[in-house]
């Protein structure tokens, strides 16, 4: 039986749990450009792992961004693009 829990940071919004399940984070993440530019290299590129975690060839032929743009990540791409869990990834971006 689902349980209610506390007040969501004060916004009169209720989140409710259904105890006997446990919670798992299996969503697709859409890749966005701003999210494709956050995680650059500090020479602004992208390293041959993060494009290959796209189902890119190395070296990526022109247009790939505009090819990537959109595409639903599963969460395994996005620990490989991003380097962290993607159970934590409202804390990244």
């Amino acid at each position: 039986m689902p349980q209610k829990t506390s007040n969501l940071a004060g916004s009169g919004v209720f989140a409710f749990v259904d105890s006997a399940k446990p919670l798992t984070h299996h969503t697709a993440m859409k890749l966005t450009h701003e999210l494709l530019m956050q995680y650059r290299t500090p020479a602004g590129l992208w390293r041959k792992v993060q494009l290959q975690a796209l189902g890119l060839d190395w070296p990526p032929l022109k247009g790939w961004i505009q090819r990537v743009v959109g595409m639903e990540l599963t969460d395994e791409q996005f620990k490989q693009f991003t380097g962290h869990d993607p159970d934590q990834r409202d804390l990244f971006g």
